[in-house]
């Protein structure tokens, strides 16, 4: 009995804002990772620029550690989102592919950055 918190606050200790942004992104993951067997889609990416499906694979496996150390409440999450995220959007620019995707991380780390006093 003894370890459990007696408070309910200190049971439910992470934000709203952190389950939204994790929930959104590895929902993105989960769709993007199971799309690229699929040939059509494949193809269209393909067409977007060659090394398009390695490069967006790298740059949201990055993003998901930054994601989970987000989930876990880390102080190094922010900046790994930080620097992902401007990686995704410049990516984006350079093969002329723009998509809510790209800001995701980004956008995560800019509104977690207030919360960074409740980050172990």
């Amino acid at each position: 009995m003894q370890d459990q918190p007696s408070n309910p606050i200190e049971r439910n200790s992470r934000p709203l804002l952190v389950t939204f942004h994790c929930g959104v992104f590895f929902f993105a993951f989960a769709m993007f990772s199971l799309s690229v067997g699929r040939q059509d889609v494949e193809a269209n990416f393909n067409l977007i620029h060659p090394d398009y499906i390695r490069n967006m694979l790298i740059l949201m496996t990055l993003n998901f550690v930054g994601y989970i150390g987000l989930w876990n409440m880390r102080k190094f999450s922010v900046i790994l989102l930080a620097i992902g995220g401007v990686l995704l959007i410049a990516h984006g620019f350079w093969v002329s592919s723009i998509s809510l995707v790209n800001f995701l991380p980004f956008l995560a780390a800019l509104t977690s950055l207030p919360l960074w006093p409740m980050f172990k």
